[in-house]
Parts: C-alpha cells; structure tokens; sequence
C-alpha cells in the first residue's frame, strides 16, 4: 500500500470510531506503516489525516475536526498539543480568518502546504527547506514557485 492508501484508511477508522482505543487497535497498521515515514506519533498522524483530507478546499477548523472525530471541542484541546508539534515540524499551517462576519480571536483554521501533499503523494519523508538568507536570485525563484502553488499555476 502506498501514504494515500494508508492515509484512506486512516481517515475511514477515524470517522467511524473516533480517536478512541478501538481506532487505534484497528488502525495500527496503517498508523505504522505512516508513522515509519512521517516519524510523528499515531495521534498526530490521525489528526494530520483530518488536516489533509481537505486539501484544495478553506483551511480546516478545529470545529470540523472535532465534528469529524466524533469527540467534543473540549477533548480536542488535550490535542492541542499535538497539532503544534505538527506546526512545529511544519507538516500543518495554521491561519487566523478574519472576514467580515467572523471575529479575529477565534481559533486557528488549518491547512497542509502543497510540498507537504506532494511528499505524501510520492511516498517520501517530506524534509522542510528553510528559505532564509536566500540570495536574490534563489528569493525570487522561490516566491514564483510560492505565487504558482498558490494560483495553482497560473
């Protein structure tokens, strides 16, 4: 089975049962198989899978997710934790919103960076790439290949 495989599967147990111990009995060989390449704990790829689930669309609320993994807003936040490590290893972005009808202090909406999407695709361990003290030639090459993934190449 290739990451989008087990990252189905994943997503299918985690909808059907949740994040509880019936999940990750049923799931620990798709949740192995991921976390041998992606090196996060099995929580962190479940919430990862729910994150990445929505590619393409709006970032994903913490609302949604919850919805998703049949648990209440107050159990997520024992997962807060977790999606900050994933922040951290930026395998996950997270944004403030702030239109028109939507406060500013809510919480944050996530999203999966499109190099991370494509590691997923390939079957790679996705290795982030710092982009500071770049030269001015490599800046630029840098924010065309940002500006396309974002207008999704136009």
């Amino acid at each position: 089975m290739n990451m989008i495989d087990h990252f189905e599967k994943i997503i299918e147990m985690a909808k059907e049962n949740g994040l509880n111990d019936a999940f990750f009995n049923t799931a620990k060989e798709h949740l192995d198989a991921v976390s041998a390449l992606m090196h996060i704990s099995p929580v962190q790829i479940a919430l990862f899978a729910m994150v990445l689930e929505r590619f393409g669309n709006s970032s994903v609320s913490l609302d949604k997710i919850a919805e998703t993994i049949k648990c209440s807003k107050m159990q997520l936040l024992r997962y807060m934790d977790d999606l900050d490590a994933l922040k951290k290893r930026k395998l996950i972005r997270s944004s403030q919103t702030s239109d028109f009808l939507e406060r500013t202090d809510s919480f944050p909406k996530y999203s999966v960076p499109m190099d991370v999407i494509n590691a997923v695709r390939n079957n790679v361990e996705y290795q982030y790439t710092a982009l500071d003290n770049l030269s001015p030639e490599d800046f630029f090459d840098c924010a065309e290949d940002l500006l396309c993934q974002e207008t999704g190449g136009i």
